[in-house]
């Protein structure tokens, strides 16, 4: 058997020795007839190209063909093709097309002089991972409209415009929406806050457990943060926190929940702390006036300062870390901080004074340090 494959190896060789650029369509013709494409694309010869781009143009063929012979531009330049005018693809085939041109860039040992196209490439890619997020939303909503809109976005890449108004925005999806202005850089303060709002109304709805929300938020934090223009951090702790104030008590609504989620996001300590200082000392926004109110943040603050120290102090924290921490003068804010609590007038003096408790340990070891 080693014998005959020799043999074929060796005719093959002689084969393509010819100058014959007819016989070598031939030949060609002959792979493709019996299902040998995988094979022919191991053959090194110009005219295979010249085949694949005009005797039998295979797009297909001929991407693989460019890989098999590192030429990865021009592969992602056919997978970019086959993906925007294909006719005969799935949206997932697409998405997946445009996924391996950018990964061909980068495997191209001259992938950096192509920063551009990666660039390009992966902007195309994010405008159709959107399109795969929402035909996917879209299949939970069980209407003829739906399913119409489905099979739309199945048979082409659209852009990202009408991604918006014809689909994300005609049917409420609310999160595919915060997608798109973030794929896009677009900057709409006050169109993100609504849409942060629809949100966390809907996880609400989920019993009216913060559970649901809380993993809602560590999800789309992961995927949006540190992106200012669709995860406004300030905003987000300020809503919630009035949530949480108004559900204190129920079960699984602890105190600590907000921030902790965020920190599990991966938002370091200082942008929390800016966060909660402004809507504690800076924003004079009258919600947060009220005396039992006020008292909820300061407890909150009161375990965030805590776990701030306590991982300034740790051998994780590094000497950035430390400098961050030491240029807020917390122990001054502290101060500030037990002042305000003093100056409220909440009718619950037992957690006035377990607050107050844990704002002059703080204080205490701020000394010490």
């Amino acid at each position: 058997m080693l014998e005959w494959e020799q043999t074929k190896a060796n005719a093959l060789q002689t084969a393509l020795t010819s100058k014959d650029e007819l016989f070598h369509y031939f030949l060609y013709d002959w792979y493709l007839q019996k299902n040998l494409g995988n094979e022919m694309l191991s053959i090194r010869s110009p005219s295979l190209e010249n085949y694949l781009l005009h005797v039998h143009p295979d797009l297909n063929l001929l991407w693989q063909y460019y890989v098999r012979h590192n030429k990865y531009v021009q592969a992602s330049t056919i997978l970019i093709k086959l993906a925007e005018q294909s006719e005969n693809l799935r949206l997932h085939e697409r998405v997946e097309k445009l996924a391996r041109a950018k990964s061909c860039l980068v495997e191209s040992t001259g992938y950096g002089q192509d920063s551009t196209m990666i660039q390009n490439i992966q902007e195309k890619l994010d405008v159709a991972q959107v399109q795969l997020k929402i035909y996917n939303e879209l299949a939970r909503i069980n209407i003829p409209e739906a399913d119409a809109a489905r099979r739309e976005l199945d048979q082409h890449l659209c852009n990202i415009s009408d991604l918006f108004n014809k689909y994300a925005k005609k049917f409420r999806l609310w999160e595919c929406q915060l997608n798109i202005l973030h794929c896009s850089g677009h900057n709409d303060p006050t169109l993100v806050r609504k849409l942060w709002d629809k949100i966390i109304s809907e996880e609400l709805k989920k019993d009216n457990k913060v559970t649901p929300l809380r993993e809602k938020m560590k999800s789309l934090g992961k995927e949006f943060f540190p992106s200012q223009l669709v995860f406004p951090i300030s905003y987000l702790i300020d809503t919630l926190e009035r949530y949480s104030f108004e559900n204190q008590g129920l079960a699984d609504w602890q105190i600590t929940w907000v921030f902790t989620a965020f920190r599990e996001i991966g938002i370091p300590y200082p942008n929390l702390f800016e966060a909660y200082h402004q809507i504690m000392l800076e924003s004079n926004n009258p919600y947060w006036q009220k005396p039992d109110a006020k008292l909820h943040l300061c407890f909150v603050l009161s375990f965030l300062l805590a776990e701030w120290i306590d991982f300034v102090q740790s051998p994780q924290a590094t000497v950035f870390d430390k400098r961050q921490f030491e240029s807020k003068d917390i122990r001054g804010v502290i101060n500030q901080y037990a002042v305000e609590l003093d100056s409220s007038f909440s009718k619950n003096k037992e957690r006035k004074e377990e607050c107050s408790k844990r704002f002059k340990q703080l204080s205490d070891l701020m000394k010490k340090k």
